[in-house]
C-alpha cells in the first residue's frame, strides 16, 4: 500500500538500485562514455515536431547521474538500498503483497471493529516485511560475495523536467547500469 503525505501530483519518479563495480571511476566523463558513447546529443524521446525541447545534451543528462550516484554513495547507507529493495519486494512478488490485506477494511463502519483490523492489518504487513527484507539480505549478500560492488538508490522524476523525464523512463538506467528500477507511480 502506497501512502502519500503532503502535495500530490500526476508527475511521476522511479528509483534505480545500482551495484556500482569496485574499481568503477565514478567521473562525468566515465559516466557520459557508458551511457552514451561518443554521442553528443540524443533525441528526447517524448519530444513533439514542434518541440524546444526534441535533443538533449547527454553531457547535461551524464552530469545528473553523476550527480545522483556521487551524492548516494556520500550519503547512503545499506540501510536505504535494503529499504528500497523491500518495497519492491512487496509491490512485484505476490507473496509479500499486502494489497489484500486492507481491501475489507473500508466496508467496515463500527470504528472500533475497524481500529482492530487495522491493527490486524499493521501486524501481517510487518511479518510480510521481515520475510521480504530477509529475502533481500539474501540477495544482496549473494551479489556482494560475487563480485565487489556498493549499492545505491538513485531516483528521477519527470517532475524534473525533460531531462529527469528522459532518465526516468527512457531505459538507459537500467540498461547501462544493469539497474533495478522501482516506479512510483
Amino acid at each position: 500500500m502506497k501512502i502519500r503525505n503532503g502535495f500530490v501530483s500526476n508527475s511521476s519518479s522511479s528509483s534505480f538500485i545500482l551495484a556500482i563495480e569496485e574499481g568503477f571511476e565514478c567521473t562525468e566523463e566515465n559516466i557520459k562514455k557508458l551511457m552514451y558513447g561518443d554521442e553528443e546529443r540524443i533525441a528526447y524521446m517524448y519530444a513533439s515536431i514542434s518541440s524546444s525541447d526534441s535533443v538533449l545534451d547527454t553531457n547535461v543528462l551524464s552530469r545528473w547521474v553523476y550527480h545522483a550516484i556521487t551524492d548516494a554513495l556520500e550519503t547512503q547507507k545499506i540501510f536505504d538500498v535494503i529499504d528500497e529493495y523491500t518495497n519492491y519486494f512487496m509491490e512485484t512478488y505476490p507473496q509479500y503483497n499486502t494489497d489484500h490485506l486492507h481491501n475489507d477494511i473500508y466496508r467496515i463502519k463500527d470504528v472500533d471493529e475497524r481500529l482492530k483490523a487495522y491493527e490486524c492489518y499493521w501486524v501481517k504487513y510487518n511479518v510480510l516485511k521481515r520475510k521480504a527484507r530477509r529475502e533481500v539480505i539474501k540477495l544482496i549478500r549473494k551479489v556482494k560475495s560475487e563480485k565487489n560492488v556498493k549499492f545505491v538508490v538513485i531516483s528521477f522524476s519527470d517532475g524534473d523536467g525533460v531531462y529527469g523525464c528522459e532518465l526516468e523512463h527512457s531505459g538507459i538506467i537500467q540498461k547501462k547500469f544493469d539497474a533495478l528500477r522501482i516506479s512510483h507511480h
